[in-house]
């Protein structure tokens, strides 16, 4: 397979139950065999600290399953309230 992707927008209103569903998705990632992964996924803040705990978390996740392949990580966070913020987006390169 040349493309994994999984997307998990999460739960509104609740951060932590977002990161849950949203490492049960990254899991179902590490444990396919493509040659790219892509995470796609929708923080509640526009704010950097929340993206940061879960683009820390899937690496955390990656790293734990061993898995070689390059990972984009995606975020589109959106409010409460329906309103977008500017996307994030970090590169987990191949790993040697």
């Amino acid at each position: 397979m040349k493309l994994g992707l999984e997307c998990e927008w999460g739960k509104s209103g609740s951060p932590n139950r977002s990161l849950t569903m949203v490492l049960d998705d990254a899991s179902k990632l590490a444990a396919v065999r493509a040659s790219v992964k892509v995470m796609i996924m929708a923080t509640h803040t526009g704010g950097g600290s929340e993206t940061g705990d879960f683009f820390r978390a899937v690496r955390g996740l990656r790293e734990a399953w061993d898995d070689q392949a390059p990972w984009l990580l995606v975020n589109l966070p959106w409010g409460n309230d329906g309103s977008e913020w500017s996307p994030a987006q970090e590169v987990l390169p191949p790993k040697q």
